[in-house]
């Protein structure tokens, strides 16, 4: 099956979805006599499931049956019936997992925040801007107070989220129902609904070749979209974030020989993030003759995310 089906298939079930939890929040009456395994379903799928599922399902009297209404309810929602991998399933458990470790900062676990809950509905960002609190300029004798505030990007539109409480704690503010509606309208297009290899945000790709004398030259590349840039407070007009990366070389017995860390802060203008695709990253080791494995370990300062490859070389 083709990505861009698979896409096009999580849209056209989750974009409807998205519109009504952004009005409301879904409550979940506890049960007291289903298993583990029943009060997790129904607590993990509270963005999907319509009422009549949930009614339905509290209305069955044994595991048996609700195993059963399990087992159909993703089964209706498998884009490719005739494979083993149901990918819709796989792809929004994957995004509950992402969301806790990206949004850990919130009163709430991850998933269950405004920011969480877009993520899983929506996927990762193409871009997204973290602007602290700020005494702004209203006039000549006015001025007022700017909360610490995220935008997240899908496509040329934004979706505001705002920490009202200063808490960490970070609220979905829409612009008005027509932008809402905009955003949704729109998702399908300019969103693909599956993050490449279900990875977080900060994924990269990594390749080696060799030079003289045992050289190995090492290329990093990381798409400038998948990093949280915040605004600098020394100037405005430009946000920054740090990198490092982390090199481990390890023998063909696992033995750890050396490892290297390079520190790459980033500071860029809002209109160089909008036109540059990959920041790379270049270094090179020495080794002798044999084999080995260079594991390499990204990791974002900005939002506390560390991202793991390994790369296996012959010289």
């Amino acid at each position: 099956m083709s990505k861009r089906y698979i896409t096009l298939f999580l849209a056209i079930i989750l974009v409807p979805l998205l519109f009504s939890f952004c009005s409301r929040k879904v409550r979940y009456n506890s049960t007291n006599d289903l298993t583990l395994n029943a009060k997790d379903f129904i607590s993990k799928v509270r963005y999907l499931i319509s009422k009549d599922e949930k009614k339905q399902f509290h209305s069955l009297i044994n595991d048996q049956e609700r195993n059963d209404f399990i087992e159909n309810f993703w089964k209706k929602r498998d884009p490719d019936p005739a494979t083993d991998e149901n990918e819709f399933k796989d792809e929004y458990y994957k995004r509950i997992e992402e969301a806790n470790h990206l949004f850990k900062g919130d009163a709430s676990p991850g998933w269950l925040t405004d920011r969480g809950r877009i993520y899983i509905l929506l996927g990762p960002p193409d871009m997204r801007r973290f602007r602290p609190g700020e005494i702004n300029s209203l006039g000549s004798t006015k001025s007022g107070y700017q909360m610490p505030h995220e935008i997240w990007y899908y496509g040329f539109y934004p979706i505001v989220f705002i920490d009202q409480l200063e808490n960490g704690s970070f609220v979905l503010t829409p612009l008005s129902s027509e932008h809402l509606a905009t955003i949704l309208r729109t998702s399908v297009g300019l969103k693909p609904m599956i993050a490449k290899g279900g990875k977080i945000p900060l994924d990269f790709n990594a390749r080696a070749d060799f030079g003289e004398k045992g050289q190995v030259n090492l290329h990093v590349k990381v798409p400038y979209k998948n990093m949280l840039f915040q605004e600098d407070p020394k100037n405005k007009n430009r946000f920054t974030t740090d990198l490092t990366l982390h090199t481990i070389v390890f023998d063909s017995h696992k033995k750890k020989l050396q490892e290297l860390s390079n520190d790459y802060p980033l500071s860029l203008t809002e209109e160089e993030l909008k036109t540059r695709d990959d920041f790379v990253m270049d270094s090179t080791l020495t080794l002798t003759a044999g084999e080995y494995e260079l594991q390499l370990i990204l990791e974002s300062k900005a939002d506390d995310i560390r991202t793991k490859k390994s790369i296996k070389v012959k010289i």
